[in-house]
């Protein structure tokens, strides 16, 4: 007798009985990922556009500081992005205690960040220094960077938790 065939998320059985991408199942798990893509675009353009009604001067210090922000969030928090692939690849292969390990150790690798995030909050002026920005610029890029600095580390534990929930299947 044969052993049922197990689906995957995607899949559905084509007329013959093989496995075939079912794509209204790889939309529907897609969707709520462009949705929230698109919502992150708009937002960010709402930002930059009410930053711009501030002055053109607080819009070149966010310029400055977003990519100095990104690197160094990812560099040092990237730990809190990779527990959604650990997660899933555990709690599918039943592993449970496993799936909730990951989420700790990046939990407790947040924790050890702060250290580095709070220098590098402290450290703003050398950072930006050789970049020969205007006095006012940089004296506004550096009142964005220090707290942005100084939250990374809850940025990189809300990542372990979404993560957890995103790779057990149950998004917040």
């Amino acid at each position: 007798m044969d052993e049922p065939i197990k689906l995957l998320p995607g899949q559905a059985l084509s007329r013959s009985g093989r496995p075939r991408l079912d794509y209204l199942a790889v939309a529907n798990l897609a969707f709520p990922f462009m949705v929230n893509s698109a919502v992150q675009a708009v937002l960010n353009a709402t930002d930059t556009w009410f930053i711009g009604r501030v002055s053109p001067d607080a819009t070149a210090a966010i310029g400055a500081v977003y990519w100095p922000v990104l690197v160094f969030v990812l560099l040092l928090g990237g730990v809190g992005l990779a527990v959604q692939t650990l997660v899933a690849q555990a709690y599918g292969g039943g592993r449970y205690a496993r799936a909730s390990q990951a989420t700790w150790t990046a939990l407790w690798a947040s924790l050890f960040t702060v250290p580095a995030f709070t220098l590098l909050a402290l450290a703003g002026a050398q950072i930006f220094g050789p970049f020969g920005l205007p006095p006012e610029i940089q004296r506004l890029a550096l009142t964005y960077w220090s707290p942005r600095m100084l939250g990374a580390p809850l940025s990189v534990a809300l990542w372990a938790v979404l993560g957890f929930f995103n790779g057990i299947g149950r998004p917040l």
